[in-house]
């Protein structure tokens, strides 16, 4: 659909989400999706500004920045604050496929830097949708390679 109509039916229908999150005391996290309404930091960032509802925030991938060309270490300041949850994986250059953190081309001191100059302290989960062959090693790998970069 066009943008416009998007943001319009955007606004409308997380209104009342964000009313029943105040009701039952949860945040709301939107993923910005490469090809989809909400792709960039930036345009996260204007809803969460526009709405003005404190609940509204994001489940930031990081991922997702990589695949977009946006700077992580940029992403994760302008968005702080508000990120409820942080999904972490590495990327092959630009291209959108998940793979085990240390073994694609993410700038991972920067991602550790920027969360600790936000103080982030909330969730982070890996997503690696696509290691369903051997999901045991890809955690293990994964565990191993974030305790070594965050201590």
């Amino acid at each position: 659909m066009p943008p416009d109509k998007a943001a319009n039916q955007f606004a409308e229908s997380i209104r009342p989400i964000l009313d029943h999150a105040d009701k039952v005391g949860v945040d709301v996290g939107i993923e910005c999706e490469p090809g989809l309404f909400i792709e960039w930091a930036t345009e996260l960032r204007h809803w969460i500004d526009r709405l003005g509802h404190p609940r509204l925030g994001a489940n930031l991938d990081i991922g997702h920045s990589q695949v977009l060309g946006e700077s992580i270490p940029a992403s994760i300041k302008l968005l702080a604050g508000r990120t409820w949850n942080l999904h972490v994986e590495d990327i092959p250059g630009q291209k959108h496929y998940h793979m085990i953190p240390g073994e694609g081309s993410l700038d991972w001191t920067g991602v550790r830097d920027a969360l600790w100059d936000t103080k982030y302290d909330r969730f982070g989960s890996v997503e690696l949708y696509t290691h369903t062959a051997d999901p045991h090693t890809a955690a293990r790998k994964s565990f191993q390679f974030l305790s070594r970069l965050f201590g």
